[in-house]
């Protein structure tokens, strides 16, 4: 299990993806991230949403 810090860091590093829209990245590092809060699984749904995953965004 990851770390509280590294969980944070790994969060940081998807926003910073977002913001470069580097979906895939931000997908990758925010589904790795363990029990998302719900800003979290609204931010993964966003990107899955710009990925062309609709049932996935929707889930």
């Amino acid at each position: 299990m990851a770390s509280y810090r590294e969980l944070i860091e790994d969060w940081d590093r998807a926003v910073r993806a977002i913001e470069q829209r580097d979906w895939t990245a931000a997908h990758d590092l925010l589904s790795r991230i363990p029990d998302p809060g719900s800003k979290i699984c609204f931010n993964l749904g966003c990107v899955r949403l710009r990925l062309g995953d609709l049932p996935g965004a929707l889930k």
